[in-house]
């Protein structure tokens, strides 16, 4: 029987909207990603996504996820902004 890789949702999305004459570089590069094991150095918003499961618990505020942007680095404080506000940048 044939085994069928689990993938995220992520890679599934980068593959369905990409051009048919992108999806083999798609399927190559997630191949090589997912051969390669999680990269923790390439997760950018891996502290946003962590600060976010530690507050929904407990009730959404406001104050606590700007307090997660304020303590990111500078370059990434606005990418981390614009994702606590509900934009995409």
């Amino acid at each position: 029987m044939l085994s069928v890789p689990t993938i995220s949702f992520t890679t599934f999305l980068d593959f369905q909207t990409a051009t048919p004459a992108q999806r083999l570089q798609q399927v190559l590069d997630a191949r090589e990603q997912y051969a390669n094991g999680y990269d923790f150095v390439a997760d950018y918003y891996k502290r946003l996504r962590e600060g976010i499961t530690v507050i929904e618990p407990s009730g959404f505020s406001a104050v606590l996820l700007q307090e997660i942007v304020s303590v990111a680095s500078e370059k990434k404080q606005p990418n981390f902004a614009a994702c606590a506000s509900g934009r995409v940048g």
